[in-house]
């Protein structure tokens, strides 16, 4: 990620990185996900785990986020009880 290249999915992750920072891509991911017409609990539970994913990352540069600090904050929510 940090190379602003997925595997999997690099042409959308090259996307976001003009976003900015996370909380940026957040939150245009999120509208691309209401636009898709999911399911409302399937829409609530995304908009869920992305704030908890916010909390921490929303100020960091899309490039600085890694696998690595994903990781840790994945894991803290998880030490919450959040799993």
């Amino acid at each position: 990620l940090k190379a602003g290249f997925a595997p999997k999915g690099g042409r959308q992750l090259r996307r976001f990185v003009g976003a900015g920072t996370f909380g940026l891509a957040a939150e245009e991911w999120l509208e691309r996900q209401e636009r898709a017409g999911l399911a409302s609990a399937t829409e609530r539970k995304l908009k869920w785990q992305v704030q908890k994913l916010l909390v921490p990352l929303k100020d960091v540069p899309l490039e600085d986020v890694t696998a690595e600090r994903t990781l840790e904050v994945v894991r803290g929510i998880e030490r919450e009880g959040h799993a």
